[in-house]
């Protein structure tokens, strides 16, 4: 008798574990007899006790697999979507008119703009494809010095750059130039201001890139506060640097409005 009862518990367990593999809504326990019996004081027994402990961890497994009888809908969160550049141009006929048009995209749909559209990166074929990216970068001015910091990475290493980075949706560009400074160089800034806006196709750097940099304008809150190199991997680290005496390499899009003639005072 036990051998038939052990018998029939291994024969549970193959039943259990092809009812796993099927994903099979019904529950064969229902229709087969109990290996346990009572003795006489009234307990429970089982002859085969290591197979139902192996039983019952195998069903306790059953019941928690038993509602994943479908597809299951599981929640991901979207991406935060970029800053997209784009270029509009005013078309002046003669007098004080301008040209515009009745819009039929998602955005902006049935309203009147001006002529214009995404910008994209010309040649070579290879980068063509890439999107352009908004660049926030700040002149953090200390009577007639910036500061400037040494570039580590890609794009512009071992040039010296004003601190600065990406464009995150829904910033203004004073929020960005605020949180790149803090986050590159400890320090906090005022007085931000908006100075100017350049293309920047760069072709030629160990990746090529295409950024549209927007050049702000500030001051430090602590003028006594020393600049913290807190991106290491980024920056070999920053100083203050007469702005008549500028350290080189300077970075592709500062050194170009230097070469220009620009001044940020």
């Amino acid at each position: 008798m036990e051998r038939i009862r052990c018998y029939e518990q291994v024969h549970r367990l193959h039943v259990e574990r092809r009812l796993l593999s099927s994903n099979l809504r019904h529950n064969p326990w229902s229709e087969l007899p109990s290996c346990a019996e009572e003795d006489n004081s009234g307990k429970e027994t089982s002859p085969c006790s290591s197979t139902q402990a192996a039983h019952d961890r195998t069903e306790g497994s059953t019941m928690q697999a038993a509602p994943m009888r479908g597809p299951v809908a599981v929640a991901v969160a979207a991406p935060k979507p970029e800053p997209r550049v784009g270029v509009v141009a005013f078309v002046i006929n003669k007098g004080r008119k301008v040209l515009l048009g009745k819009q039929s995209a998602v955005v902006g749909k049935g309203t009147y703009a001006f002529s214009g559209t995404k910008q994209d990166a010309p040649m070579p074929v290879a980068v063509r494809k890439q999107e352009p990216q908004v660049g926030v970068v700040t002149f953090v001015i200390k009577g007639r010095k910036v500061l400037l910091g040494k570039r580590r990475g890609v794009v512009g290493n071992g040039t010296f750059a004003l601190p600065g980075g990406h464009l995150e949706f829904g910033e203004s560009f004073e929020e960005c130039a605020a949180r790149e400074v803090k986050e590159e160089t400890g320090l906090d800034i005022e007085k931000v201001e908006f100075v100017t806006v350049t293309n920047n196709v760069l072709l030629h750097e160990a990746k090529p890139c295409h950024y549209v940099t927007v050049f702000m304008r500030s001051v430090p809150a602590d003028s006594a506060r020393p600049p913290e190199t807190l991106e290491p991997e980024k920056c070999d680290g920053w100083d203050w640097y007469d702005w008549e005496h500028l350290p080189e390499p300077l970075f592709g899009p500062l050194g170009v409005m230097v070469k220009e003639g620009f001044s940020p005072f």
